[in-house]
């Protein structure tokens, strides 16, 4: 009866962390305010590229550092005009105004944010990935045009606590042909996957709730 109770909690458990992966609007920062902190919400670890030459570009179309990978077939560029932390952006070097951005973790992640600066108005398609590259939860948004930050946005992939987030794709057909302007991400944000023996006691933590929770309700 006990293996019967604690199997069954421990498939409670595994499905309840089975949830969509949901991405959602944050803020971004206003990198024209002396007194901006960072986009909004703030978690884990942050890349701005603002450590990086402006207007270098990167081997092979690819930018690592850190457990982190970003590539676009068309070139990354880092612009010294970010208009969300500046003072760098990096920014998808398409000739049409396209963007083609894979953003790959070497660990996987429960949370994940970008900030990105585009003023074409035509939708831009986030999408969290697996470890596998299959798509978990999609978004289609176009940025905002406000006065205190325009043409940006704040995007956070969450998956509830699994760990489940590899990575992004950031993705846009063709802009503005007048303009070309592209598109350019900043504010990268992972949270850190904690250690395998923190989760495993929360596993097993998990598991004995629900193992008791079960007997209390079949005493009742």
């Amino acid at each position: 009866m006990k293996k019967i109770t604690v199997f069954a909690a421990s498939i409670l458990f595994t499905a309840a962390l089975a949830q969509a992966v949901t991405i959602t609007p944050g803020t971004p920062e206003n990198g024209n305010s002396a007194s901006s902190t960072g986009p909004a919400p703030l978690f884990g670890t942050r890349f701005t590229f603002d450590s990086l030459t402006p207007n270098s570009t990167f081997s092979a179309s690819t930018y690592a550092a850190q457990g982190v990978t970003i590539s676009s077939p068309d070139g990354l560029v880092v612009s010294p005009y970010s208009t969300q932390s500046g003072p760098n952006e990096l920014f998808d070097n398409s000739s049409d105004g396209s963007a083609n951005i894979k953003i790959v973790l070497t660990k996987g992640t429960n949370e994940i944010g970008i900030g990105i600066a585009d003023s074409d108005g035509v939708p831009v398609t986030i999408e969290a990935l697996s470890s596998t590259g299959a798509v978990l939860g999609t978004l289609s948004s176009t940025m905002p045009n406000n006065t205190v930050n325009p043409f940006n946005g704040y995007f956070v992939a969450s998956d509830g606590g699994n760990y489940d987030i590899y990575g992004l794709a950031i993705l846009q057909a063709s802009g503005n042909a007048a303009s070309f302007s592209g598109l350019a991400i900043d504010d990268l944000q992972v949270n850190p996957t904690p250690e395998p023996a923190t989760l495993a006691m929360f596993g097993v933590g998990a598991v004995l709730l629900g193992a008791f929770r079960v007997r209390a309700r079949s005493r009742a």
